[in-house]
């Protein structure tokens, strides 16, 4: 039996890569929801800002605030 490794993303939340084996599956696409004020931004800004310092792009999509609201919460 061969076992394929696949290979992950770390999301640079501290303490969730380690529940996750290590991070996302690479080029998946993940969804986040939850319920106003469980973290769900801070998250998204989290993961994005670690692929930043490594040189990878990233993209935030919102639809609940406007950028001036967004810069300043973040």
């Amino acid at each position: 039996m061969v076992i394929e490794m696949i290979e992950r993303v770390p999301t640079g939340v501290q303490g969730l890569d380690d529940l996750i084996d290590g991070g996302f599956p690479k080029n998946s696409i993940v969804i986040v929801s939850g319920e106003p004020g469980t973290g769900k931004t801070t998250f998204a800004l989290q993961f994005i800002y670690e692929g930043v310092k490594k040189g990878e792009p990233g993209v935030f999509i919102t639809f609940e605030e406007k950028v001036n609201e967004h810069y300043s919460n973040a």
